[in-house]
């Protein structure tokens, strides 16, 4: 029995991406709840627009996830 697309995943962690990118462009970087095939991701936003989004199957070196990190989403059934 297939389970639908095992890439989709409905939480995330975001962190700071340790770069200073300037023009008021903000990187982020963060990991994907679960197991999948690429477990992270890298982009940037300006003017509050995400303008740049990867996905990554490693941790982007400079990301920064805080330890005490809450996962943001829902899983279907959770209240």
């Amino acid at each position: 029995m297939t389970q639908g697309n095992q890439n989709l995943t409905p939480k995330f962690l975001i962190g700071k991406y340790n770069l200073d990118l300037g023009d008021g462009v903000t990187a982020f970087c963060g990991e994907f709840w679960g197991k999948h095939s690429f477990d992270y991701f890298q982009g940037t936003i300006r003017d509050s627009k995400v303008v740049g989004f990867g996905i990554e199957n490693s941790l982007p070196k400079l990301c920064a996830i805080n330890k005490d990190a809450q996962y943001f989403g829902k899983v279907l059934g959770e209240n």
